[in-house]
């Protein structure tokens, strides 16, 4: 993993002074090691409390460790062999399918020798670790935030966050994926930008929509390496299970949304958080669903389009506009991503980061925009405390938050390029 890039101070003398290299020892002990063992010691109740993941999506990808370590990677995506599995240290009647690549398959062997709940609280472990790694990689690249950004920050993805430790779910490495994207691409390493986000494979729909605006902005060396990348892992994917189970697997995407396979998958799109989940709450029973699948594609497109066209800056990571873009680029994959959940939006606390970074930075006072942001970041949290505390689960209502944030950044695009040419 590349080193975070030197200030000009740094460049200047040549190397880092004393005082500097002992905080980002400091800094790097905190957040990957200090702060993950003090958040696991903070989870300990209520990971007992939810019974050690017993009803934890980490079922699956746990069960997927042990069919692979058992021999019988062939029948990766066997309904029968799952659902015996899974009883063996679950009590389901109904399993939780595996519905990732073979290849993230491979991550979980170590942990199917242990036992279901150790290897849970080690995934648990994992998982902040992976959260810290992100902090740290951000810690010096951006300027010194406020009290009320920081927790702005937090309040955007705090309850996807939370969902994500406690389902045992692999939303942080997609957020990892991210972050070495945007720092890869600031650093005008473009090839390798794109292999990093090739990581997000574990879940195409929340990458792909990315790498086609920036297909579409002609940024071919960032698409090779992604497409590099994305190549090899398909590839072991069918080393692993073979090119049969491949297929199947395809079939099995196509019928995840299916009525017959409902329960299987537990897929209830009201509760996605992006706009197939706000259309399905809004117009599901109104119109037939071949019409209510096309409204959400044109629409989708009309966003990736107006979105491609508001992306000047792709290509200069060095211009001031280029956080702001980036960030937006993200927040239109979330809206588009045909199944997102609440722990997906983890992913959030990149974008936010970002544009509160790049806004502290321009405007030496308390801004209108700067004000703005963070009430929107807010919301995120107090739609979600009152959801969750009134037992609703209909999340595609924070896509109206989503689109706001989208609409936000591109103001924000807006004012800075008027700004500049001031």
């Amino acid at each position: 993993m590349d080193a975070l890039p030197l200030t000009d101070s740094e460049h200047s003398s040549g190397a880092l002074k004393p005082p500097m290299k002992r905080r980002r020892a400091l800094t790097a002990i905190f957040f990957l090691a200090v702060g993950p063992a003090l958040l696991f010691l903070l989870m300990w109740l209520p990971l007992r409390l939810y019974g050690l993941g017993t009803s934890a999506d980490f079922i699956t990808f746990y069960c997927a460790g042990r069919i692979i370590s058992g021999g019988h990677a062939a029948k990766l995506y066997d309904y029968d062999l799952q659902l015996t599995i899974q009883q063996s240290f679950t009590n389901h009647s109904v399993p939780l399918l595996f519905n990732h690549l073979p290849f993230e398959a491979l991550a979980f062997v170590p942990l199917s020798y242990l036992s279901y709940s150790t290897a849970y609280l080690c995934w648990v472990f994992f998982s902040l670790w992976l959260l810290g790694l992100v902090m740290w990689l951000l810690a010096n690249s951006g300027v010194e935030l406020t009290l009320v950004e920081r927790l702005a920050i937090i309040a955007s993805s705090l309850y996807p966050m939370f969902a994500t430790v406690m389902q045992g779910q692999d939303s942080f490495i997609i957020l990892l994926a991210y972050t070495l994207t945007f720092l890869n691409l600031k650093r005008h390493r473009d090839f390798r930008a794109g292999c990093w986000l090739a990581l997000g494979l574990l879940k195409p729909q929340l990458v792909l929509p990315f790498v086609l605006i920036f297909l579409l902005k002609r940024k071919w060396s960032f698409v090779s390496g992604f497409t590099c990348i994305g190549g090899v892992l398909v590839a072991l994917s069918a080393a692993i299970v073979g090119l049969k189970p491949l297929a199947q697997y395809a079939f099995l995407l196509s019928n995840m949304n299916a009525d017959r396979t409902r329960e299987t998958f537990h897929i209830y799109p009201g509760m996605m958080p992006n706009l197939r989940g706000l259309f399905h709450l809004l117009l599901s029973g109104t119109i037939s669903p071949t019409a209510l699948n096309i409204s959400i594609l044109i629409v989708s497109l009309a966003l990736m389009i107006w979105a491609t066209q508001n992306l000047k800056t792709l290509s200069d990571p060095d211009n001031d506009r280029f956080d702001l873009e980036f960030s937006l680029a993200v927040v239109v994959t979330l809206l588009v991503s045909y199944h997102l959940l609440l722990h997906d939006l983890s992913i959030l606390a990149l974008p936010a980061f970002l544009v509160l970074n790049r806004l502290h930075a321009q405007d030496s006072v308390w801004s209108a925009r700067r004000i703005f942001t963070m009430i929107t970041l807010l919301l995120f949290f107090l739609t979600q405390s009152a959801m969750i505390s009134l037992g609703l689960r209909q999340y595609g209502v924070l896509c109206v938050l989503l689109i706001l944030f989208a609409v936000t950044i591109s103001t924000n695009v807006t004012m800075t390029t008027v700004r500049d040419h001031q």
